[in-house]
Formats: structure tokens, C-alpha cells, sequence
């Protein structure tokens, strides 16, 4: 039997987006070198009190280095688009980049992920999806998928490019995500036009009642006990050089293991 091992559930190292320092080689000894004595001590060409005075010898200046990087997962599903969103349930079949939950009718629901994430090592089962397709983005492709594996153990998942759970899947989930349009003042230049990193705030329950959160910055990650949140990509522009260019571009994935083994059932 396959045992359940998605690599959006392996334990990453939180990078978060850390504070760092702006050094500038002239006059400064914020480089853990020389006093570096975190106090003022007059001496213009160093205050180390963390804060910008203006003086040009100065870069004590915490700020946060969030470059921006397209994000972009592609989802369909054999059902189309569905702008209230709907709960597949039934058998779970996973094969690299599928998805497909066949019903108590016999009716059979595809899913496409276009996503690195190891789904062949997923053991099928019973289980639910969630699809989702806001229609917020040019051409409909944003969208979100929920994947719910109740064995032989019990996993849950979540994908989604430029969309963010509703509170349907976010209370089922204990899972909520945002983006912040303006956490990452800096802009840089993209061949699509000018840009600003897109951190992403996320916050989720374990199974005894605690919650965890964190901003996470583009291209990085966020995990605590056997729970990963990716945010693969995020950035959105003061303007668009490009046709059909999305204002925001974002893409994210989340996972977690809850428990093995695990007979569960549905609602």
C-alpha cells in the first residue's frame, strides 16, 4: 500500500520574511564586527539606535527585503467554472496532476493541477474537493482547490492561484489567507511593468485548538508541527505593459496531515 507523503506536507525551515539589515560598507559596524553596541554613542559615523536619522553613515534601518515573483498554478476541472463553489464527494484517485473523485452516482469529477506536488505518492480513498473559481482575474483563471483525504489517512490540501478561500473552506479548514497589496513598499522593474513584492497573510488551527500565523513573502514558506503553507509567487503592479496582464499575480499551496489512520466521513 502507498503510504501518504505529498511534499507540501515535508517540514520546511520558516523563512518568513525576516528583517535585515540595509548595510552600507561606509562608516557602519552593523555588520556584527567592531562595537556594534546597539546604543547611541555619538559617533556620527555609527548610532546603532535601529533607526534612520538621516545621516548618510547610517543604515541601522531594520527593513524588509520582499522582491516580487510571479506566481501561477494552473487548475481546471471537468466541471467547468463555478463561481459559488462546490464540494465533490466520494472516492479519491490521484495520478501526477490529477485529481479524480468518482460519486456514490457514479458520476466522475476531474481535476488538473498543474503543480509539482508528489499527488502519485497520495494513497486513494475517501475524501471530498472543494472547487472554486471566483472569476476575479481576466479569462477565469483564478481559482481554488480543496482536497480532503479522509484514508487511509487523513490529509487535507489546499491550491490556489490569485483566489483566496471563502469562508465555506476557510471554517472547514481552520484556514485563512490574504494578501496584502501593500506590505512590500519597494518596487522593482518587471518586463510587465513596475511591481511591488505581495506578501501573504495566513493563519491556521491545529486539531487542539491553537492557531498559528504569519506573513509570508513571496517565494517563501511558513510551517509549524506537520502543516506547510507555500506562497510559490506574488506580486502586483502600479501598471501593466503587458496584454492581459492581471493586476495581482499570486499563487499559494497548503497542506497538512491531521492524524493516520482515520475512518472519517462527511457531513
Amino acid at each position: 500500500m502507498r503510504t501518504s507523503h505529498p511534499s507540501l506536507l515535508l517540514l520546511v525551515l520558516l523563512l518568513g520574511c525576516p528583517p535585515t539589515l540595509d548595510n552600507n560598507p561606509v562608516g557602519n559596524d552593523d555588520d556584527a564586527s567592531d562595537d556594534d553596541d546597539m546604543s547611541d554613542d555619538d559617533d556620527m559615523s555609527d548610532d546603532d539606535d535601529m533607526s534612520d536619522d538621516d545621516d548618510d553613515d547610517d543604515d541601522d534601518d531594520i527593513s524588509v527585503d520582499c522582491a516580487p515573483s510571479a506566481g501561477w498554478i494552473e487548475l481546471s476541472s471537468s466541471a467547468g467554472l463555478d463561481f459559488g463553489g462546490t464540494w465533490y464527494e466520494g472516492e479519491l484517485a490521484f495520478s501526477p496532476g490529477s485529481i479524480r473523485v468518482l460519486d456514490a452516482a457514479g458520476v466522475l469529477t476531474e481535476f488538473s493541477i498543474g503543480f509539482e506536488a508528489d499527488l502519485e505518492t497520495m494513497s486513494d480513498g475517501p475524501g471530498r474537493v472543494y472547487w472554486l473559481t471566483p472569476g476575479n482575474t481576466p479569462w477565469g483563471t483564478d481559482a481554488i482547490l480543496g482536497v480532503e483525504v479522509f484514508g487511509p489517512s487523513w490529509v487535507r490540501m489546499v491550491f490556489a492561484n490569485m483566489a483566496i478561500p471563502d469562508p465555506v473552506l476557510s471554517d472547514e479548514f481552520q484556514l485563512w489567507v490574504e494578501p496584502d497589496l501593500f506590505g512590500c513598499g519597494e518596487a522593482w522593474e518587471t518586463e510587465c511593468g513596475i511591481a511591488r513584492g505581495l506578501p501573504m497573510y495566513v493563519q491556521m488551527a491545529t486539531l487542539d485548538g491553537q492557531f498559528f500565523d504569519a506573513w509570508v513573502e513571496p517565494g517563501n514558506d511558513f510551517s509549524f508541527q506537520n502543516t506547510s503553507f507555500l506562497h510559490l509567487g506574488g506580486q502586483v503592479y502600479e501598471e501593466t505593459f503587458c496584454p492581459d496582464t492581471p493586476a495581482e499575480e499570486y499563487a499559494w499551496a497548503w497542506g497538512t496531515l491531521l492524524e493516520e489512520p482515520v475512518l472519517g466521513v462527511t457531513e
